[in-house]
């Protein structure tokens, strides 16, 4: 949703919702997006890679996941 750093795991379906535990339906978020997302009136779906969120008032934002850095770059964790 915004440029911050990710720090929760989460399902983008709820896992109380039925949203299975596979990669395909995971997402790294924020602490602000994570609590936002459970909010009543906000919705988050996928298309492909992109999440899009739609706002209470019905705004919609796309949020595309960040690109992997190679595993030579400075600063990757599995080098």
């Amino acid at each position: 949703m915004e440029d911050c750093r990710i720090r929760d795991n989460d399902h983008i379906d709820a896992f109380i919702n039925g949203g299975p535990t596979v990669v395909a339906n995971g997402q790294g978020l924020c602490k602000r997006s994570h609590t936002i997302k459970s909010q009543p009136g906000w919705t988050v779906t996928t298309h492909g890679k992109t999440a899009m969120w739609t706002t209470p008032t019905g705004h919609t934002y796309h949020s595309n996941p960040p690109p992997l850095l190679p595993r030579d770059a400075p600063g990757h964790q599995r080098r």
